[in-house]
């Protein structure tokens, strides 16, 4: 029988996995009596823990990201939904589109590049400005500018659970 080697490319959890099954053998069999045995398996379950409490925090952190890509999508929908608008030829939806234009092009594109404080902190200052009465009567008059403002709301609020159960797993 040969054995796969472990390589320095293996994923942590796949480390991690065979480090747990190594424990695993080795406290079904009677080796408590080599105390040397015993000091490499101790310090193998340490090891393995904190792995197995990396791998944990990357899921979470994985999530993080992801979420944080769905919520950058719906900044750019609303950023090309508005350019869009702005040259409909009907005046009543390009002046509408302008208005939100203007709201929009004051945050602009770039915040989906900060970090993720600061663009949590700017897309809600956003969703707020749109959010005052007046521009809500413009925004009637877009039709499918409320839905993507709704998408973007709720990509926001996932984001934020998600930040909250990173940190809570960090």
């Amino acid at each position: 029988m040969e054995l796969n080697k472990l390589i320095l490319t293996s994923r942590t959890t796949e480390i991690d996995t065979v480090a747990g099954r190594i424990i695993s053998e080795y406290e079904k069999n009677e080796f408590g009596s080599d105390e040397y045995l015993a000091s490499v398996f101790g310090l193998l379950k340490a090891a393995s823990d904190r792995l197995t409490t990396a791998v944990k925090r990357i899921k979470a952190e994985s999530a993080l990201e992801e979420k944080d890509e769905i919520r950058d999508s719906r900044v750019r929908a609303l950023n090309y939904f508005v350019m869009g608008s702005r040259y409909n030829p009907d005046k009543q939806i390009s002046g509408a589109a302008e208005a939100a234009g203007k709201i929009f092009d004051h945050y602009g594109m770039e915040i989906i590049k900060e970090s993720y404080a600061v663009e949590s902190s700017l897309i809600e200052s956003l969703l707020e400005e749109f959010m005052k009465p007046e521009m809500q009567a413009q925004a009637a008059l877009l039709p499918g500018l409320n839905r993507l403002l709704n998408d973007l709301r709720t990509a926001q609020i996932d984001f934020e659970a998600a930040s909250l159960a990173y940190e809570n797993e960090k």
